[in-house]
């Protein structure tokens, strides 16, 4: 049991490098194909092209989003917590 508890820190980061990693290559892989669609739909006066455009960049936001979504139910598990109250009623006294 005590090898486990040594390691369990060795886990944590190397789950956050990977998970860290893997939204980064995530990142690359969509927002150029985005940025280049998104300069061609500014150029491009065409209403059919512009919906088609629409219709693939929507395609890819999804894609990015469920991917993040992905990454993170595997490999981020975080455990946020939040304390305290409204900073406005703690300067005022109320």
């Amino acid at each position: 049991m005590m090898v486990l508890s040594v390691f369990m820190p060795v886990i944590f980061v190397l789950r956050g490098v990977l998970s860290f990693i893997l939204i980064v290559l995530n990142t690359l892989a969509c927002f150029v194909p985005v940025m280049l669609l998104a300069v061609c739909k500014f150029f491009l006066p065409f209403p059919a092209v512009r919906a088609v455009l629409n219709v693939i960049l929507d395609q890819i936001a999804t894609f990015w989003i469920a991917v993040n979504n992905l990454n993170q139910r595997l490999l981020g598990r975080s455990d946020i917590r939040v304390f305290g109250g409204n900073p406005s009623h703690e300067m005022n006294g109320t």
